[in-house]
């Protein structure tokens, strides 16, 4: 769960981080190529990738009252046959939702991000 803990309405943007690791010939943990695989995240909307950046935000659709959670559940497949170690990290942020702090912060349309029903929301 993410708890909005400030004293005005946020909107929350949390992201999954993914570390891969493989074991080498002689058995010590190594950084190896990563498997293909999708993340998706329920009820979620994922933004625009970009590039150098290996993991992806997803932002909730809607605005969250102080004091509020939302629930962020990840759920990883895997594509490929692959062996070895998965750790996973979480990053989670909440900015204002008002004075448009989140189009001059983070860059991002509002209105294609609280719309997930329509066509020209973000997809992954």
């Amino acid at each position: 769960m993410i708890q909005n803990t400030g004293s005005t309405d946020a909107v929350i943007r949390a992201k999954v981080i993914p570390v891969w690791t493989v074991k080498n010939a002689a058995g010590a943990l190594a950084s190896g190529d990563k498997p293909e695989y999708t993340i998706a995240v329920a009820g979620w909307i994922a933004g625009e990738e970009k590039s150098g950046e290996d993991s992806l935000w997803y932002y909730y659709p809607q605005v969250v009252p102080p004091g509020e959670e939302v629930e962020f559940t990840a759920e990883i497949e895997l594509t490929d046959d692959w062996e070895g170690d998965l750790e996973l990290s979480f990053d989670g942020q909440a900015i204002q939702a008002s004075n448009e702090a989140i189009e001059t912060e983070w860059e991002i349309d509002w209105e294609k991000v609280s719309k997930p029903d329509e066509e020209d929301r973000y997809e992954r």
